[in-house]
């Protein structure tokens, strides 16, 4: 196989055989074209041509325009390479496309973009085109179509740390759900940054960012996954329907400027399943219609860490979800929790307001040690929310040991004395005052 450099020696037309070094004046089905001058070209007359393979190397970066179409037969190595730093781009009406044949490979480490028209990056095995950590495809304006076809199922892959940027155009996916042409492996990312509405139904993605500043409404009844969910800018409504399975594995992040919503037309649930903590967190705005159900399931626990407003909220068995200390929830429909008081914890200083009676949580309450302006200890007047509040190390209300020494006291009107919790014989009032040896709820006492 013969390998030709483009030089530019003769203009930006790539059928002059003078701007490749050597001259090409032979093309052959089997040629390496390597772009590696540096700087940045937008090379016009792209032709209908079988090439070996095409790279992109050493900080250049290439436009094509055609229409043209390259087909690359392959050799050894990737077929189609695109390092860290170089862009491979395609722009303008005429049409560019640049198909794998079987067996071929491609390695795509900076960027590609295509804009202007129906542009198309196809492979015909699966996995055959890599888009590895820190690369960037880019639907930009004017793009059309789903840019890497709709047949070759599975035969491109994002990999983590990758991105792809929805500007323009159709869907990546390209074939029916659940059927798909492209792969996107946790922990790739992608990012909205212009008013395209995202396939949802069927669709499983790695991470998934809102960052266009208008409103966006995604809607489907398959089951939909998603890593993460960043709301950096805009409105997302967030609207499946149904209960097949919709999931959300990591966390959420909602910007200040940003809105995210669970508003489906009918019923639909929306799962928290991770399998590590997941967190909801941000200073903008969580909010649910009527229609909307959230689950959480996760073992490892959701924590609550911005103030929002759902709808339905149930916490499965075996699920643990916590709102953050001095963080506000309000549940408007049905608060659930299928499990013990612990797979529901309010945090101290948090708010809860929900009217849905017996809901099983625990309260947590920061008490501060000290109580005097030197530091040492003082006395605290406190009082409990909620029923069943035991009084004991295991609840760990109390400790006992060095360092670890409390008092505990109520009030006893009879007696006009405070009686100290650990006075169980001289006069055992304190069991009287309480029940037994649980806070009452509204009584106050002295710690």
């Amino acid at each position: 196989a013969a390998t030709y450099h483009w030089c530019g020696a003769q203009g930006i037309d790539w059928t002059v055989p003078g701007n490749w070094l050597p001259d090409r004046t032979d093309p052959a089905p089997d040629d390496l074209l390597v772009f590696d001058i540096g700087g940045t070209w937008t090379i016009t007359g792209v032709p209908v041509q079988t090439i070996g393979q095409l790279q992109v190397l050493s900080l250049t970066g290439i436009t094509l325009q055609g229409p043209g179409a390259l087909a690359l037969a392959g050799d050894t190595g990737p077929d189609l390479l695109v390092e860290a730093g170089c862009h491979l781009n395609a722009s303008g009406s005429g049409a560019v496309s640049v198909s794998l044949a079987a067996g071929t490979t491609a390695a795509i480490g900076g960027s590609v973009t295509f804009a202007g028209g129906a542009h198309r990056l196809m492979a015909a095995s699966p996995s055959a085109i890599t888009f590895g950590l820190g690369s960037v495809f880019k639907a930009s304006t004017g793009f059309t179509g789903n840019p890497f076809g709709t047949t070759s199922l599975g035969s491109v892959v994002f990999e983590a740390g990758s991105t792809y940027v929805s500007m323009s155009g159709g869907n990546p996916f390209g074939a029916t759900a659940p059927a798909s042409v492209v792969v996107f492996q946790p922990g790739s990312l992608f990012r909205i940054d212009a008013y395209v509405v995202p396939s949802f139904g069927g669709r499983t993605y790695g991470d998934f960012e809102m960052n266009y500043p208008g409103s966006i409404t995604a809607t489907g009844s398959s089951a939909v996954s998603v890593g993460n969910f960043i709301a950096t800018k805009g409105t997302f409504y967030f609207n499946v329907t149904g209960t097949p399975g919709h999931l959300i594995r990591g966390n959420i992040s909602v910007a200040s400027v940003a809105t995210l919503i669970f508003s489906p037309s009918s019923a639909g649930t929306v799962t928290f399943g991770g399998t590590s903590p997941q967190a909801i967190s941000g200073f903008g705005s969580l909010m649910a219609g009527a229609n909307s159900s959230l689950a959480i399931t996760n073992t490892q626990g959701v924590v609550l860490n911005m103030d929002a407003s759902v709808n339905h909220l149930r916490i499965a068995a075996g699920g643990k979800f916590t709102i953050a200390q001095g963080r506000k929830l309000t549940v408007n429909g049905d608060l659930i929790n299928e499990g013990a008081a612990t797979g529901m914890v309010i945090g101290s200083d948090a708010s809860l307001l929900h009217d849905t009676p017996g809901v099983a949580a625990v309260a947590e309450r920061l008490i501060p040690a000290a109580g005097w302006a030197d530091g040492s200890d003082g006395w605290h007047l406190v009082s409990a929310p909620l029923e069943g509040q035991a009084i004991d190390s295991a609840s760990g209300f109390v400790t006992s040991g060095p360092g670890n020494d409390y008092d505990l006291y109520a009030w006893s009107e009879a007696g006009h004395a405070w009686v100290n919790h650990k006075n169980t014989t001289d006069p055992p009032l304190f069991a009287d005052l309480n029940g037994g040896n649980q806070f009452v709820p509204g009584r106050g006492y002295l710690c």
